[in-house]
């Protein structure tokens, strides 16, 4: 199995409506993502994936939560 991952952050913001206390008012956090992807045979280049491609599709995943 071949493995490869990318990591990126994200800055979001929510708040806890139900549970009374400092979670109640609207506020963030920085998150840390990663994405691995796994393929049993390497592609013609020998890659599971270009770290080009991944990226990019990682930062288009999470951008919605930016902020």
């Amino acid at each position: 199995m071949w493995e490869i991952s990318s990591e990126t952050v994200v800055a979001a913001a929510h708040q806890l409506r139900l549970a009374p206390g400092e979670g109640e008012r609207l506020h963030g956090h920085n998150w840390r993502i990663k994405a691995t992807v796994r393929a049993r045979e390497l592609d013609s280049r020998g890659f599971v994936m270009d770290f080009n491609e991944l990226g990019p599709i990682l930062r288009a995943t999470v951008e919605p939560y930016e902020h």
